[in-house]
């Protein structure tokens, strides 16, 4: 997962670099970068939580979906 978002990334910060002064790309890329901090967030939240508890509050499903969710979202942001 942390890999993917680190080719994202890598992709984003030549983005950056090349459109600087592109309204619009400057935009899409503040909105990128903030639902990567919002995912890292999430999932340091709940990967944080001890073993049983993690899996016994039934997490692994909702992060799988929510993943699934922003993944989705990266991928439209970077096409």
């Amino acid at each position: 997962m942390m890999a993917d978002i680190g080719v994202q990334l890598q992709c984003f910060h030549i983005y950056t670099r090349e459109f600087a002064y592109e309204k619009f790309l400057s935009s899409l890329l503040c909105n990128s970068y903030r639902d990567i901090l919002y995912f890292w967030r999430d999932a340091s939240t709940i990967l944080s939580q001890k073993g049983k508890r993690f899996l016994l509050g039934g997490l692994i499903v909702p992060f799988s979906e929510g993943y699934e969710k922003f993944r989705q979202k990266l991928d439209k942001n970077a096409q």
